[in-house]
């Protein structure tokens, strides 16, 4: 099949992108959350929302009367049903209507998504949208092509996702999905060790609900959180920093070490008074890259990428390059800085990725058709 123009989603754990393969970045975003309205508590809330639905953050006014559900969580559906619902909202929001959908769509699916995945996510679009073609693409191998110049090449994918991070060999532009070393931190996690870190600081947001404060911090986050190159020494600087709170009337909130003391679960799990995990994201990179045969490990060694949200902390180049060295050298191995590619707006590679991809001579094998899928299923993806 010849098209010029693609839709593109890429669906995420936190947050959905959408857009057309000729543009060169998504034209809409969304806070990928579906909330259905709760009677219960809508009686004692004293609200009453005005639909039974809401998609992304319009729930927020209505926040005390609805249930939330992340329908992706840990890069994977976990509610077939909502993730219908998005894709409902996606399509609509660049189409006008859910029917006589003409345009194939390219849908980015999770690093980690297995055969049974695609089957369901292949039946859904086909039967529901009546597309065309669909074509399923790796998130890990998007942001591999994206970040070669949109060439096919060899790399290890570090994915700083919403509520899991994840490392990928990618190799001659495939990802080795069973080699794959995921863990359950990431931008959710550095939120959730901010809001209580400056709750411990004593600040106070103005508000008591918990929703607005989530909100704010996760502003304050992508604004002032960073990378530390070296906490104890950081600590005694003990700076601090004022932050204007979004249409908080011109209020101020002033924090002080959270804002490298959160991040810092990325590479020191077991900072005080903060959440532990086993491993850091240095730890993840190694304990993937050891598990691959000597000549494939130095092909995804020669290139090392760094995406996702908190992909964008100043210091996560230079403090992942250090700490990667220390646990490497006993092995007599080492990388160096320009081996570490950081891409600028890195949670929207693999979505420019996959629109660029579309116009690469290896994509047309990964369009399916709808008879194509009736007659082989998941294996038609493959």
């Amino acid at each position: 099949m010849t098209t010029n123009k693609f839709a593109v989603f890429d669906l995420g754990t936190l947050h959905g992108r959408l857009g057309f393969s000729d543009c060169k970045l998504p034209t809409h975003s969304f806070r990928t959350l579906v909330a259905h309205s709760n009677e219960e508590k809508a009686k004692v809330s004293k609200l009453v929302p005005p639909k039974d639905l809401f998609i992304g953050t319009e729930y927020l006014e209505y926040a005390e009367c609805v249930d939330v559900i992340k329908p992706i969580y840990d890069a994977k559906v976990q509610s077939w049903g909502d993730w219908e619902h998005m894709l409902d909202y996606s399509f609509l929001t660049l189409f006008s209507s859910l029917t006589d959908l003409d345009t194939p769509l390219v849908y980015v699916e999770g690093p980690t998504w297995d055969v049974s995945m695609k089957r369901k996510a292949g039946e859904i679009i086909f039967e529901k949208y009546q597309l065309p073609s669909l074509g399923l693409v790796n998130h890990a191998e998007m942001s591999s092509f994206a970040s070669n110049n949109f060439q096919i090449g060899n790399s290890l994918v570090v994915e700083l996702g919403g509520t899991c991070s994840y490392c990928v060999p990618v190799i001659e532009g495939q990802a080795l999905v069973s080699q794959a070393t995921v863990m359950e931190a990431g931008g959710t996690t550095v939120t959730q060790a901010m809001i209580r870190g400056i709750q411990e600081e004593g600040v106070d947001f103005g508000t008591k609900d918990l929703t607005r404060i989530k909100e704010i911090v996760i502003k304050f986050k992508k604004m002032e959180g960073y990378i530390c190159q070296g906490v104890e020494k950081e600590i005694e600087l003990n700076k601090k920093v004022k932050f204007e709170i979004p249409n908080g009337d011109g209020k101020y909130i002033s924090v002080g070490n959270t804002r490298f003391l959160a991040p810092e679960l990325l590479f020191s799990p077991r900072v005080k008074n903060k959440q532990s995990f086993s491993n850091g994201m240095h730890n993840l990179a190694w304990d993937c890259l050891k598990k691959l045969k000597k000549e494939i490990f130095a092909k995804a060694s020669s290139q090392i990428i760094i995406a996702g949200g908190l992909s964008g902390y100043r210091g996560v180049k230079q403090r992942f390059l250090q700490e990667f060295n220390k646990i490497a050298k006993e092995s007599n191995f080492s990388i160096s800085e320009n081996e570490i590619i950081v891409p600028q707006n890195g949670v929207t590679l693999a979505w420019r990725g996959a629109a660029k991809f579309t116009h690469h001579e290896l994509f047309e094998k990964q369009l399916v058709t709808k008879e194509q899928f009736d007659n082989l299923g998941e294996n038609a993806f493959n």
